[in-house]
C-alpha cells in the first residue's frame, strides 16, 4: 500500500514550553539536531506534538541515526495522548512491521483513531484496508465511505479509488458519471493512475454524460476553493 507520511506542522495543542516553535523552525530549516534539543524536554514532560516530532526524527533518521524502535516508542506516547499524526504514523509502523511485529489489525485500529479525527491520509489507508480485507473484514461499503471522506478532503489516491468503486459498482451504485468526475479531479492532481482510468472510461460516456461529469468536477473544485 502507498502510505503517506503526515507532514509536521503547527502543534495540535499548546506546547508545554516555549521551545516547540523554535524546534519547528529548526526542523523546517533542516537543523534537525537543534529540533531534537528543543523538543526532547517538552516530549519528556508529556507534550504529544513534541513526542510526534521526535518520532519523525527517529523514523527518518533526521539529525539522529534512524531507530525504528525509538520512533515506535515516541509515536506510541503521542498516539495514546490522542495526537492524530502520531496515530497515523504508528499505524504505518504496524502496517509495515517496522519497530514492531507486523499487525494489520493494530494498523487498522490506529488508522481508525486518526481517521475519526479527520486525517485524510488515515481515512484513505483505512478505506484501502476495508477494500482488501486487511486487518478488518472486507467491506466495500466501508471502503467507499472512508475513501469518500478522504476524497472530499482532497486526497488524490482516495479520489482515484472512489472512482474505481463507482466504475465497478462496489460499495456504491455503479455510476460512470461519478467515476469520471473523481478520475478527472484526481488526474488534475497529477495522479497517474487516475489519468489512465480517465482515458479508459471516457469512451463509455456520451457527450451529455461527459458534460455532466465535467460540471460536477467544476462544482467540486469550487467547493474546495471556498473551504477555509
Amino acid at each position: 500500500m502507498a502510505l503517506a507520511l503526515v507532514l509536521l506542522g503547527a502543534p495540535e495543542q499548546a506546547a508545554v514550553g516555549q521551545g516547540f516553535g523554535a524546534g519547528l523552525t529548526a526542523f523546517q530549516a533542516g537543523d534537525y539536531a537543534l529540533a531534537m534539543t528543543q523538543w526532547r524536554p517538552l516530549a519528556e514532560a508529556g507534550d504529544s506534538t513534541a513526542q510526534y516530532g521526535i518520532g519523525r526524527l527517529y523514523q527518518k533518521g533526521l539529525g539522529v541515526t534512524a531507530d525504528p524502535l525509538r520512533a515506535f516508542a515516541w509515536y506510541s506516547k503521542a498516539a495514546e495522548a490522542g495526537h492524530a499524526g502520531a496515530q497515523f504514523s504508528l499505524g504505518t509502523l504496524y502496517d509495515d512491521g517496522i519497530g514492531a511485529a507486523r499487525d494489520l489489525a493494530q494498523a487498522a485500529a490506529w488508522y481508525r483513531k486518526a481517521a475519526d479525527q479527520g486525517l485524510a491520509e488515515a481515512q484513505y489507508n483505512l478505506g484501502f484496508m476495508y477494500g482488501r480485507g486487511e486487518g478488518v473484514e472486507q467491506d466495500d461499503t466501508e471502503a467507499a465511505r472512508w475513501f469518500r471522506l478522504a476524497a472530499e478532503a482532497g486526497n488524490g489516491e482516495a479520489q482515484n479509488e472512489l472512482g474505481v468503486l463507482y466504475a465497478q459498482g462496489r460499495g456504491v451504485i455503479a455510476d460512470l458519471v461519478q467515476a469520471y468526475m473523481w478520475f478527472r479531479i484526481a488526474a488534475e492532481g497529477s495522479n497517474e493512475r487516475a489519468r489512465a482510468n480517465l482515458d479508459l472510461i471516457a469512451s463509455s460516456l456520451d457527450a451529455d454524460e461527459t458534460e455532466e461529469a465535467e460540471m460536477l468536477a467544476q462544482q467540486f473544485r469550487g467547493e474546495m476553493t471556498a473551504t477555509p
